[in-house]
């Protein structure tokens, strides 16, 4: 029987200052093949999103790395297994991005 794919895993999020690098492990496909995209919230409000990411096999570690995040933030991410059936989410993490360089150097 097929159904929606069963939740990943997130086991890291580093942040530093204008990206993140989230790493989970893939579960069961739900029997059906699946794509994977990486959430970026500030509080509850989605502000990045990747593209989506194949799946490389059941309990494989994956990962991306989300792009252009302001500086001193902290962010709420999360991974979302998707099949022609369904989707699932993972469990949270958060990390807050590195402060900016701010004014020159002499």
């Amino acid at each position: 029987m097929q159904g929606e794919p069963t939740s990943p895993r997130i086991w890291k999020a580093s942040c530093n200052g204008k990206s993140a690098k989230i790493e989970w492990i893939s579960s069961f496909n739900g029997g059906d093949s699946q794509t994977f995209f990486a959430l970026g919230l500030i509080g509850q409000h989605e502000v990045t999103r990747s593209e989506a990411i194949k799946d490389r096999g059941e309990n494989k570690i994956h990962h991306t790395e989300l792009q252009n995040l302001q500086p001193s933030t902290k962010y709420v991410f999360y991974v979302v297994a998707k099949n022609r059936h369904g989707n699932s989410s993972s469990n949270q993490m958060e990390c807050t991005t590195l402060a900016g360089i701010i004014g020159k150097y002499y």
